[in-house]
């Protein structure tokens, strides 16, 4: 029987590229990927240590197109691992004749790129604008209160503040990294 591991590790939407080196070194090491549950746990099975190449497509498709999808992917030579939140992780063992990449040219990168901001940055955006923003009025004005009220307004600064910061945090995070990988898919550096 195989030996299993279980890592954790968290990458955002924009550290694709990142994701995908991970578990390459993870293969090579003798450690494939053979799950992945949200919110980070990776299943590895102990398997031959071999160069393998990892690649993550962002492609939230529907129930009745995903048969087609997969085998398209198939008839290149690539395994299916896993999906999580409109990601497919497939692989393909690196061979001498050929580097196996499903996105070979720059317009198919830009176009992932593309997908996932419209698909999960715009989206992220309202609910920032529709959620957080309306609720600074709230917890940024406690100090005119008194009693019981205020009491209430402290708590929920103690909650809203960490979480807006974060949120925040993230949003910037991925749309600066997302920027930063179209741009060098446009120059040619990716």
């Amino acid at each position: 029987m195989n030996k299993v591991k279980r890592m954790f590790r968290i990458f955002t939407i924009s550290d694709y590229e990142r994701e995908e080196k991970f578990l390459r070194e993870q293969h090579k090491a003798g450690f494939k990927c053979v799950k992945y549950k949200f919110p980070g746990f990776y299943y590895f099975e102990e398997c031959e240590p071999e160069d393998v190449i990892y690649q993550l497509d962002f492609n939230d498709i529907k129930k009745e197109n995903k048969e087609e999808y997969f085998q398209l992917y198939q008839d290149e030579g690539w395994e299916y691992v896993y999906e999580v939140n409109g990601w497919n992780c497939f692989r393909k063992s690196v061979s001498l004749e050929e580097t196996p990449a499903i996105f070979t040219d720059k317009e198919s990168k830009i176009a992932q790129v593309d997908k996932v901001v419209k698909e999960r940055m715009l989206p992220l955006l309202v609910i920032f604008l529709c959620c957080l923003l309306p609720n600074i009025n709230y917890a940024c004005f406690w100090l005119s209160e008194g009693g019981l009220e205020r009491i209430f307004r402290i708590c929920y600064c103690v909650i809203f503040w960490p979480l807006f910061l974060s949120y925040l945090w993230m949003f910037l995070h991925c749309g600066r990294n997302l920027q930063r990988l179209k741009k060098d898919y446009e120059n040619g550096l990716k």
